[in-house]
């Protein structure tokens, strides 16, 4: 992660950090989120040499 990264972080309250990762857990659950296979599948795919 970058420094400018970091600092981002940092700027996020609580409680907006806490409503993002709900909302992450939430898409998870209703499944409309990738499975890290499928998105190591898709990179491998994507930028294979």
């Amino acid at each position: 992660m970058g420094i400018v990264e970091l600092e981002e972080l940092e700027e996020l309250s609580e409680d907006a950090l806490v409503e993002q990762l709900s909302e992450s857990i939430r898409k998870s659950d209703m499944g409309a989120t990738k499975s890290t296979g499928a998105v190591s599948k898709d990179m491998r795919d994507k930028y294979a040499v």
